[in-house]
C-alpha cells in the first residue's frame, strides 16, 4: 500500500512538472498525429521539421511560463477548440521540458528562410510584408499574471494576417525566463537570426508553483503520515515478551 502511495506521488509531481503542448495548423500535415515521444525539444523537431511546414507563411510559437495541463482544458478551452477546425492538429498534455523553444524558432527561421520575430502581450499593431514568410516568437508570463482573453485575442489577430499559418502553444519553466531585446521593427531577416537576436535573462524564481505544492505535501502529508506509522509500530508489544518462563525449581517448589 506504501508502495502505491510513493508511486501515486512520483506521478503527480511528474504531472505538475510537466509542460502541455497543443498546435494547429491550416494545412494537412499527417505526421502530427503519430508523434511518439514525450520529450518537449523531439516534439518540437518533429513537428518543424516537416517538408510541408515551410510553405506556410506564418509559424507562430507561443510559450507561456508554468502552464500545465489544466490550463489548457480549463483557461484555454477556446484554443483548444480551434483543433477541431483546423487541417491537423496536435495536444500532448504532459511533455518532459528540455530547453528553451527559442531556439526551435531560430532553427526553423533560418531553415525556411522566414523573418523572426520577437514579440509580447503587449505588441498590439504588429504588421508584416505579406511578400515575405515569418517565424513569431511570443512569450507570455504565467497563467496568474495576464488575462487569457490577451492571448486567444493576440493570435486571432495574427492567425487573420496569414492564409496559412500553424500555431504552437507550450509552456517554459519560471527559471528559463526570458525577454527578447527586439520589437517587430527590428525583427530578424533570415538566414542570419541568431548573432542580433539575443535572448538575455530578466529574472529567475526559486520557488515555482511545482516545487511549492511538492514542499507542502511532502511536510503536510508524507512525514506527519511517516511519523504516525512510526509510533504505530513502536507501541505493538511482542506476544512472546509477555509469557513468564518457569523453571523447574519454580514448579518443584509450588507441588
Amino acid at each position: 500500500m506504501l508502495a502505491a502511495f510513493f508511486l501515486s506521488l512520483v506521478s503527480l509531481t511528474h504531472a505538475l512538472s510537466s509542460v502541455p503542448l497543443l498546435g494547429y495548423s491550416t494545412i494537412r500535415i499527417p505526421t502530427w498525429e503519430s508523434i511518439d515521444t514525450s520529450d518537449q525539444n523531439e516534439v518540437l523537431h518533429a513537428i518543424l521539421h516537416h517538408d510541408r511546414i515551410c510553405d506556410l507563411d506564418a509559424i507562430i510559437l507561443v510559450t507561456q511560463q508554468d502552464l500545465h495541463a489544466t490550463h489548457v482544458r480549463s483557461t484555454y478551452r477556446e484554443l483548444l477548440g480551434r483543433t477541431q477546425t483546423r487541417g491537423s492538429s496536435v495536444h500532448l498534455p504532459y511533455l518532459t521540458y528540455s530547453e528553451s523553444p527559442a531556439e526551435n524558432a531560430k532553427e526553423i527561421a533560418l531553415r525556411c528562410d522566414s523573418r523572426l520575430v520577437f514579440a509580447s502581450p503587449d505588441d498590439t499593431d504588429l504588421s508584416f510584408d505579406p511578400e515575405e514568410k515569418h517565424v513569431i516568437f511570443l512569450q507570455y508570463p504565467p497563467v496568474e499574471e495576464v488575462n487569457s482573453d490577451t492571448l486567444t485575442s493576440q493570435l486571432s489577430r495574427l492567425e487573420g494576417m496569414f492564409a496559412s499559418y500553424a500555431v504552437l502553444f507550450t509552456g517554459s519553466q519560471s527559471i528559463t525566463k526570458r525577454q527578447s531585446s527586439l520589437n517587430p521593427s527590428e525583427s530578424i531577416p533570415a538566414p542570419s537570426p541568431t548573432p542580433s537576436a539575443p535572448l538575455p535573462a530578466k529574472s529567475y524564481r526559486f520557488l515555482t508553483p511545482t516545487l511549492i505544492y511538492t514542499l507542502g505535501l511532502v511536510f503536510g502529508f508524507i512525514v506527519p503520515l511517516f511519523y504516525v506509522t512510526l509510533t504505530a509500530l513502536g507501541t505493538i508489544k511482542s506476544p512472546v515478551s509477555s509469557v513468564t518462563y518457569k523453571g523447574p525449581s519454580v514448579e518443584k517448589k509450588n507441588q
